[in-house]
């Protein structure tokens, strides 16, 4: 699987667990049904209930392929669970403010675009931080222009404050390092009401290797990277800005395996939790097919001691 595809698996299994539960519990309910009736006109046609015996052979197997189908039902469901409680994501969560766009540029470099969603931004505040930007990277603004853009949306024009401008250093394409660090930092701590707290940083025609960074998480800051394949390529980042202090946002620039463990402690718990409620559910569901084997059992004998 893919660098940006690896939770995709348990993305899709919660989505169907829920209606396998309702069918499975249809099933149930069908099954008895069309036990007792066949029964009912075997007793009728022979006119003898002892012909109920072969009942039992059959109640055995359904009992079987019931008592199967339940694990796997219960296995489902709770790879669904674990797969709901990840966190949620930051597409959903974080309303982007502010979006970044970064093309490769023919002449080298990259050419960045900015669009402000609040037309009041200042602009000249969107040309300090573009600048801020800029030093960071070592890197001047090539033909910085800033702007107000109309589009025509079925509800009316909205105005938007663009900048345009080219830069050198913001990614590494054959690497997969990124220089997200720099980019939040430059648009954190502008003042109210203009404080912007979450970013949508998009890399075009982009693609992941195996070092590019999907998702970062600290006390300062949050992003979480998606792929989005061809016609239109790129990578796009959401960021939320927790803390608005430049200082304290450290965002690495790729992914690298930890080398020593400082969160062994909630990796633990997080384990911890996962198998016990995969343990839950293997309980849960012996303990269902127990009953389900019972029932099967008591409602093939009881029609041959009835004579």
């Amino acid at each position: 699987m893919g660098i940006l595809e690896q939770f995709s698996f348990l993305h899709e299994v919660s989505r169907w667990d829920w209606a396998l539960y309702r069918k499975w519990f249809s099933y149930v309910r069908c099954e008895d049904r069309f036990g007792s009736r066949v029964a009912n006109i075997i007793s009728i046609t022979t006119g003898k209930r002892e012909a109920s015996f072969s009942e039992r052979p059959v109640c055995a197997v359904r009992a079987l392929y019931m008592n199967l189908k339940s694990v796997l039902f219960c296995l489902a469901l709770s790879l669904g669970l674990l797969a709901q409680a990840q966190a949620p994501s930051l597409f959903q969560l974080v309303k982007p403010q502010a979006l970044i766009l970064v093309e490769p540029s023919p002449a080298g470099g990259d050419l960045v675009d900015v669009s402000m969603t609040d037309a009041q931004y200042p602009s000249d505040l969107l040309s300090k931080q573009i600048m801020t930007l800029c030093r960071s990277l070592a890197s001047g603004p090539n033909g910085l222009t800033v702007y107000h853009s109309s589009v025509a949306l079925p509800g009316g024009q909205a105005t938007f404050l663009k900048a345009r401008f080219g830069a050198f250093g913001l990614i590494d394409l054959d690497t997969g390092h990124i220089r997200m660090q720099e980019i939040v930092r430059a648009f954190a701590g502008a003042p109210p009401p203009y404080t912007l707290s979450g970013l949508s940083v998009t890399f075009d025609a982009a693609r992941p290797v195996p070092s590019t960074l999907r998702r970062f998480d600290s006390d300062a800051v949050r992003l979480e990277g998606q792929y989005d394949p061809p016609p239109a390529e790129g990578l796009e980042y959401r960021v939320q800005l927790v803390s608005q202090k430049p200082e304290a946002i450290v965002i690495p620039d790729h992914f690298e395996p930890a080398t020593t463990k400082p969160s062994d402690r909630a990796t633990g718990q997080s384990q911890v939790a996962s198998w016990a409620l995969i343990a839950t559910a293997v309980a849960a569901s012996l303990a269902l097919a127990t009953l389900v084997y019972l029932r099967l059992l008591h409602k093939s004998a009881g029609p041959g001691k009835r004579r």
